[in-house]
């Protein structure tokens, strides 16, 4: 009988979420904002036939991707009077918790490579506007 090929790199369930915070002003017109937002996903099968992780011995680790959310988050003081300008100082962070997993997997009979998730990155922002 032929195979029934299954779709492959498409989650069920997509999602976003996000909270932002603005305080009253702190000094003039200097206010402090909070924000953190999550971007998740369901498993996602990985493996369209449905037949190889049964004929290949280990392959079934690589059927599935299992679910996924990515937080991240962002701290800034807002409308800083400097002179003549305005100023916008901020911290953030992206993939908050350190996420690390496997992103796609790519593997053949032979060899298996994958593409990772990016490591928990910090920055800095200044922003002026005249």
């Amino acid at each position: 009988p032929a195979t029934t090929f299954l779709p492959s790199g498409v989650p069920k369930w997509t999602y976003s979420l996000s909270a932002q915070y603005e305080t009253q002003p702190l000094m003039g017109d200097m206010t402090a904002m909070f924000r953190v937002d999550a971007n998740g996903r369901g498993k996602v099968r990985m493996e369209s036939n449905p037949k190889r992780p049964l004929e290949i011995p280990g392959y079934q680790i690589m059927e599935f991707q299992p679910a996924q959310m990515i937080i991240n988050a962002r701290v800034a003081l807002r409308h800083i009077a400097v002179g003549p300008l305005e100023a916008e100082l901020a911290l953030w962070s992206r993939n908050l918790t350190n996420d690390r997993s496997i992103q796609y997997p790519l593997t053949t009979v032979v060899e298996a490579a994958s593409s990772f998730q990016q490591a928990r990155t910090f920055g800095v922002d200044l922003a002026l506007k005249f």
